[in-house]
């Protein structure tokens, strides 16, 4: 595989899914961020990078909090995927999660413009962001019953 990315190292990063009688919450990226912002206005989970000190199961608890304000119980590792986008000079390996949320959805406007709770049928028609699109089709074939939670 020949690809041309500035980064040496994939980056680490993570992922949460967060379902509500049967609908997960996606987020829209916000836009009129700098370059380095990738993937402005698509939509995705919500999830970031590792930071030093952390595990990567602590990085997707807080990621969720900081980004929708929800606390997460329960967090359930599911799977990885290889997040390779040459053309916007990206990739990382991102760890995927489940969890139980409490509380109200409270955006982090810097980040984020908006949020949806929809069905996995209606994400899968949205923009969505990095490897989004893989994490639902994987969520849906191989972890079906968690939508019904």
């Amino acid at each position: 595989m020949d690809i041309n990315i500035a980064m040496k190292t994939p980056r680490t990063t993570v992922g949460m899914f967060v379902v509500k009688d049967g609908k997960i919450l996606l987020l829209k990226r916000a836009e009129g961020r700098p370059e380095s912002y990738r993937f402005q206005g698509y939509w995705c989970i919500p999830g970031g990078h590792v930071d030093i000190g952390e595990t990567i199961e602590q990085a997707a608890v807080r990621e969720t909090r900081e980004e929708s304000g929800l606390e997460i119980e329960n967090a359930k590792f599911l799977f990885c995927v290889d997040e390779i986008h040459p053309e916007r000079d990206w990739y990382a390996v991102s760890h995927t999660f489940f969890g139980q949320a409490s509380g109200e959805v409270k955006i982090q406007a810097s980040e984020v413009s908006d949020f949806k709770w929809v069905t996995v049928s209606e994400a899968l028609t949205m923009k969505l962001a990095f490897n989004t699109k893989e994490q639902l089709e994987r969520l849906r074939d191989e972890f079906g019953e968690l939508l019904r939670k």
